[in-house]
């Protein structure tokens, strides 16, 4: 027999008490979650197990231009004179949402009457909602209540804009893949880690590496970089690029070891890619195969150098002949003595072109006599050089200065004709085109991580639209040609190749009123040395 609780006048009142204690509490809780629901961005309502809207917050009176009157108490199908019967919806409240009682990231595409067409993407929970907690929301009265009341929280974000632009950005991208896909040149684009995303058929021919082997990996399993005249590794300028954001071109006596272990000569360059913010994101490489252009470049090399070679012989007996000639020429009338003048002058002419024919032909196809190296010790190298020349200077009424700010023995690895023949080339030029009995002053000096070595003269300024193009080949400066008529234009060409066959760099500064500079940099590969080995 069930024993009868009885509750005393005084526990009810305590139970009541607790109970509106509760009861506040939840008020409290609720105000503060609606006081968050108010303030999101996304629309929000609350609606019951029949579809009928129990509570919205202003966003969404904003976002789908509504009144509370035309919403509150309406049937979700029925809202805006039946906009929003969307049959993606009512499968998603009325089948997928009582089975699984939280969907997120449900999208649904509609056109509504008065706001246009519209992606939608919901977030929707579906609660059994203790009955004084659902008359605190639908403020219904205790007679009306349920033991549960069913209410289904819709979260709605509206994503019309940002897939318009994910859509414009996924055709921008494939019109940009397919570019790259269809370019001649092979072209490898990477992220700023170094991970490869694209890579077009023509990469996979030159690499051997099939696109789907090397999407996802770092560059760095592909693309490996050889000096052509040393076959050591250069500067990953891949990276360079990215760290810098600066665009790097590599145009000459660059390999590219492929799959199969062969080396083959490339014409390359990295550009970054930028976001909007202009931050650097990844890069492109372009790659060219340039083995053809090589044995073109080689053919014509040798065959210059062939043709040089077979001129030397024939000039050198000619200058003779003209010596001769002017050593018995006191028999000579005055327009006998002229000829002979003007002969030997284009006879000297003719060596010098054919000896600059010879070098360059030498610096093509890199014979031993340009990439063998020696150990020199540039200050007392640049000194023998001074007096080898002095006598050719003082013939021209000139001296040439050493101004040497290498306080302690150097030594360096070069190829010592290669560095004789720049040096003859820009100290030669300072003494041809400066006004007499002025000085040539060499200055030497060490800096981080090379020796610069730079030749002052007082010839005449260089106009600046002639500096681009002074160091080209058979190019001369018209303010040159005007001071001395013949030159082969071959001298400051084959300087700047050798130094570049070094990794230097060479230059000029010249600015009105002040000495004419050219300047060059030798890469310091062998240091603390006291002696020459």
């Amino acid at each position: 027999m069930n024993k009868k609780i009885v509750i005393s006048p005084s526990d009810k009142i305590i139970l009541k008490r607790k109970a509106l204690a509760k009861e506040k509490e939840v008020r409290v809780a609720l105000n503060y979650a609606n006081s968050i629901i108010a303030t999101l961005r996304e629309s929000f309502l609350v609606i019951n197990k029949n579809l009928q809207v129990v509570s919205v917050n202003s966003s969404f009176y904003t976002t789908f231009k509504v009144t509370e009157k035309e919403t509150i108490g309406q049937l979700l199908p029925n809202l805006g004179n039946g906009q929003w019967n969307i049959p993606k919806l009512i499968h998603l409240l009325k089948e997928v949402l009582p089975q699984k009682t939280v969907v997120t990231n449900y999208e649904i595409e509609h056109e509504f009457e008065t706001i246009g067409y519209r992606i939608m993407n919901l977030n929707a929970v579906q609660l059994r909602i203790p009955k004084k907690i659902t008359t605190l929301i639908t403020a219904k009265t205790e007679e009306e209540e349920e033991e549960e009341e069913e209410l289904i929280l819709v979260a709605i974000e509206d994503i019309t804009d940002r897939r318009k632009i994910e859509r414009q950005l996924a055709v921008l991208q494939t019109k940009e893949e397919a570019i790259l896909a269809s370019i001649g040149d092979a072209a490898m684009a990477c992220e700023k880690n170094g991970q490869i995303v694209l890579f077009n058929g023509a990469a996979e021919k030159l690499t051997g590496y099939s696109a789907k082997e090397v999407i996802g990996h770092h560059y760095s399993q592909v693309f490996k970089f050889v000096r052509e005249s040393d076959e050591k590794p250069i500067n990953d300028f891949i990276s360079e690029t990215i760290i810098t954001g600066q665009e790097k071109k590599m145009t000459g006596h660059v390999l590219l070891i492929i799959r199969d272990g062969r080396k083959i000569p490339v014409a390359d360059s990295v550009g970054p890619i930028k976001n909007v913010q202009g931050e650097v994101v990844g890069c492109v490489v372009i790659l060219r195969d340039i083995t053809k252009e090589k044995e073109i470049d080689r053919s014509k090399s040798e065959f210059i150098s062939i043709a040089s070679h077979q001129l030397r012989t024939p000039v050198s007996a000619l200058s003779w002949l003209v010596e001769a000639l002017q050593f018995n020429s006191k028999n000579f009338n005055p327009k006998q003595k002229t000829y002979l003048l003007d002969l030997s002058s284009m006879t000297k002419r003719l060596i010098r072109l054919v000896e600059d024919l010879l070098d360059f032909s030498r610096l093509q196809i890199r014979s031993a006599a340009v990439t063998e190296k020696h150990k020199i010790e540039i200050p007392a190298f640049i000194e023998e050089f001074i007096k080898e020349i002095e006598t050719y200077a003082v013939s021209k009424k000139h001296k040439v200065i050493l101004n040497n700010k290498i306080t302690q023995p150097l030594i360096i690895e070069i190829n010592k004709k290669a560095l004789y023949n720049v040096l003859q080339n820009l100290v030669s030029n300072g003494i041809e085109y400066s006004p007499e009995n002025t000085a040539v002053t060499i200055n030497l000096e060490k800096t981080e991580d090379s020796i610069k070595i730079s030749i002052f003269n007082k010839g005449p300024t260089i106009p600046k639209e002639e500096k681009p193009h002074l160091f080209e080949r058979f190019y001369r400066g018209e303010s040159a040609k005007k001071i001395k008529a013949d030159g082969t234009g071959m001298g400051l060409y084959i300087a700047k190749k050798e130094i570049e066959d070094i990794n230097g760099k060479i230059g000029l500064e010249s600015v009105e009123g002040k000495d004419t500079v050219f300047w060059f940099t030798i890469p310091l590969t062998v240091t603390n040395e006291s002696k020459i080995k």
